[in-house]
């Protein structure tokens, strides 16, 4: 039996007041039934309790109060904090190159422009409609508003939105971003399928809600907000939140795909079985997140965050806290993956029950380095299974319930367990203050780490009383 994480409708992990009822009203009836029973059987799939998080007030201002100056006498001031909010985690700055692995072929954007708007008084009367008209170098511009499977009227088997083979080089784009437009799929199917040969597609700037793989004929009950299948389309600065899937509440990938995920956000996802945000399925291509925000999502089973099956992944400059899987794996699962590697980012405040925050099973290989694992509920902070390997270094793995030890992974060096002193835990806010151990440069054995986790230290402008 799958059980729910609430407590007097408090996650005793957390600590802090679920949305079940909130996501409950986004499902279908059938699913709908799991707050009234705790357990239900629908497809021949057990479904969890659905909870979630707490929400976190954006556009707040801290105030940081400097006891001491460098004599040790005490001075007055204020510090107000500025650097991006853990509730809006920011695109990456213009200034910071990816990687060259990172680096992907771009559309040539010199085709046409179409304007959308929800009420199908643009270029096109639906998104489908672009969509199916769409060649190499077309943008898509779609004006703020909802986007709904009610007023688009597209809806099929396949989802809202369904991206034919060979319809590649778009731009599909939000002209005031995933806060302002919103494709909406109200619990009716996913929200976008696309398949076969669409690898220079790009979407920028929309949010993904509503999607409900259960209620998608085909596609395998997978990725609730988007599945891929046999592509490796773009999504930059986009949201995938409120989804429900049986794998991949948020997204999923199916057969040979790479894609890059920059700047995204995955929140409150579902999956009855594995990868609350993100399911990745059968690849040898790489899969990449950078810069992504993975919060409060669920999975019935591993994989509370991000689970692959046979699909080598990148986890870069990212935060993941607050997800939860009912059996193991409490933010990354890991099945038979020639390659897993998560470098400069924070992993806290996870959960599982038991092996491992990371699960690393049937013959994969994990790497981590520069990263924090911190205050995770249940389970230890790596547990790799016989037959696979694990190498981490200069990491700090603190405060995990189920224990810091390494366990069978190898121990690259630099690796230590001390507080990162996050700016405020409390808020969700994983930024570190100045006298954090993982800020770059303060190594406690003074390793040559550079910066640990996805943020470097909180910067003040500091009023000093006169």
């Amino acid at each position: 039996m799958l059980h729910s994480n609430t407590h007097g409708g408090v996650d005793p992990v957390r600590g802090c007041p679920s949305r079940a009822s909130r996501l409950a009203l986004r499902l279908p009836m059938a699913i709908r039934a799991l707050f009234a029973s705790c357990t239900l059987f629908a497809l021949g799939v057990p479904l969890p309790v659905i909870v979630s998080g707490c929400s976190l007030e954006t556009g707040s201002t801290e105030t940081y109060s400097l006891e001491a100056n460098s004599s040790g006498a005490s001075s007055s001031g204020t510090a107000t904090s500025s650097g991006t909010n853990a509730s809006q985690l920011a695109a990456p700055s213009p200034d910071r190159l990816l990687a060259p692995e990172l680096a992907r072929a771009e559309p040539q954007l010199s085709g046409r422009v179409f304007h959308l708007t929800p009420d199908g008084t643009g270029d096109f009367p639906t998104i489908q409609a672009a969509l199916d008209a769409a060649e190499y170098g077309d943008q898509i511009l779609l004006a703020p508003g909802r986007y709904t499977w009610t007023n688009q009227g597209t809806g099929t088997g396949y989802g809202l939105l369904f991206v034919r083979p060979y319809t590649d080089g778009f731009l599909l784009a939000g002209e005031e971003g995933a806060a302002n437009t919103i494709i909406d799929a109200e619990g009716n199917g996913r929200c976008v399928y696309m398949t076969t040969a669409n690898d220079n597609a790009v979407f920028q700037g929309i949010t993904f809600t509503g999607g409900n793989a259960f209620e998608s004929a085909w596609g395998y009950r997978t990725g609730g907000g988007v599945t891929i299948h046999m592509t490796s389309p773009t999504f930059r600065d986009c949201v995938f939140a409120d989804n429900v899937a049986e794998t991949g509440g948020g997204f999923a990938t199916a057969g040979t795909t790479g894609s890059l995920l920059e700047g995204c956000v995955f929140e409150r996802n579902v999956a009855t079985r594995t990868g609350g945000a993100a399911f990745l399925h059968n690849s040898p291509s790489t899969v990449r997140f950078v810069s992504c925000s993975m919060r409060d999502n669920l999975s019935g089973e591993t994989g509370g965050a991000v689970a692959s099956r046979n699909v080598p992944f990148v986890l870069e400059d990212s935060e993941v806290w607050g997800n939860r899987a009912d059996v193991s794996g409490a933010a990354i699962a890991l099945s038979g993956v020639p390659l897993a590697r998560v470098f400069r980012s924070t992993i806290v405040a996870n959960y599982a029950p038991a092996l491992g925050q990371v699960r690393v099973a049937a013959y994969s290989h994990f790497e981590m380095e520069s990263s924090i694992v911190a205050l995770g509920g249940g389970a230890e902070v790596l547990w790799t299974e016989d037959g696979s390997t694990s190498d981490v270094g200069c990491s700090d793995l603190y405060g995990n319930e189920g224990g810091d030890d390494l366990g069978a992974a190898s121990d690259r060096g630099g690796n230590f367990s001390l507080d990162p002193e996050f700016f405020d835990p409390d808020a969700n806010d994983y930024r570190l203050l100045p006298t954090s151990p993982c800020v770059s440069g303060a190594h406690p054995e003074g390793e040559d780490c550079g910066r640990i986790g996805a943020y470097d230290a909180v910067r003040y402008a500091v009023a000093v009383a006169r």
